[in-house]
């Protein structure tokens, strides 16, 4: 399956949020990166055909959305950045709700269930309310409402936030688990979200395409912008008013800066490996100079 998102753009009266976005996917994950209102939900929300777009198109295998249909939406599993649960209802009866709402036969909702709620490892909570279940959990059962119709194309808009370091790897190897046979797309702002799942990074700011690559890719060209320099306490000030300074670590009387810069910002420098934090910082904070 190919998803071909074309020259999208969303006008609001007062801004563009989304501009001459323009990408194709194939099976696997996509890690959508930026900072908060950099476009990321607007766009996630036009794919899962939620906010219609000012122009362009949305095509799967070459057909335009609009012109499937009802068709689009079946291959679309959705979990939004504030999922609305109803606290009363458990992790089963929540299922049965939203299959039904999404016109699944009940014989096969039931069987559907059961296998998610495996897969996401609730099958021994599932009769428990969902107002006592943890953040991590509750994002759990939003990844299985959102693969109830064995969506082809899996779109996940904030996923891990709020969610504690434990959590976020338990669901970030779910993610990976489940990638083999869809597209996914994560939107985050979180660079170890995706950093060892996705097959491509998506780097978005003002709502348009910064540059999409592998994070091979990414931290390759980071080579050699990357420094490590040891400097006095009082000299700190000095080197963030003059460098992009990512890193203050204290070493005895001394003070390590981990530092952004085309060249070797002094004779004792080092170069260091960029990581993606690095990168992260070099496309999103302030320009190397």
């Amino acid at each position: 399956m190919k998803l071909k998102i074309d020259n999208l753009t969303k006008k609001y009266s007062d801004k563009v949020a989304v501009k001459d976005f323009s990408i194709e996917m194939t099976e696997g994950v996509y890690g959508l990166l930026g900072p908060n209102g950099a476009g990321k939900t607007t766009l996630m929300r036009m794919i899962s055909d939620v906010l219609n777009p000012t122009s362009g198109k949305i095509l799967v295998d070459n057909i335009d959305k609009n012109d499937l249909g009802e068709n689009y939406r079946d291959l679309l599993g959705y979990l939004p950045q504030d999922m609305g649960y109803y606290k009363n209802f458990t992790a089963e009866r929540f299922l049965k709700y939203v299959a039904a709402l999404k016109d699944i036969d009940k014989k096969i909702a039931k069987k559907r269930i059961e296998e998610l709620l495996k897969v996401v490892g609730l099958i021994d909570h599932k009769n428990k309310k969902i107002g006592k279940f943890s953040g991590g959990m509750k994002q759990r059962l939003g990844i299985a409402q959102a693969l109830l119709n064995n969506p082809q194309i899996l779109i996940l808009d904030e996923p891990t936030s709020g969610l504690d370091p434990k959590e976020r790897i338990r669901f970030r190897n779910l993610i990976s688990d489940i990638s083999k046979d869809r597209i996914i797309i994560l939107s985050t702002h979180i660079v170890g979200d995706i950093e060892y799942i996705a097959k491509q990074v998506i780097l978005i700011k003002d709502g348009q395409l910064i540059k999409a690559s592998t994070g091979d890719i990414l931290l390759k060209e980071m080579q050699g912008k990357v420094w490590k320099v040891e400097v006095e306490e009082k000299d700190i000030v000095k080197y963030e008013e003059r460098y992009q300074v990512v890193n203050i670590m204290r070493k005895g009387d001394k003070v390590q800066l981990r530092i952004l810069t085309n060249h070797k910002p002094e004779e004792n420098a080092i170069d260091v490996e960029a990581n993606f934090e690095d990168m992260y910082m070099h496309y999103f904070n302030e320009k190397i100079e």
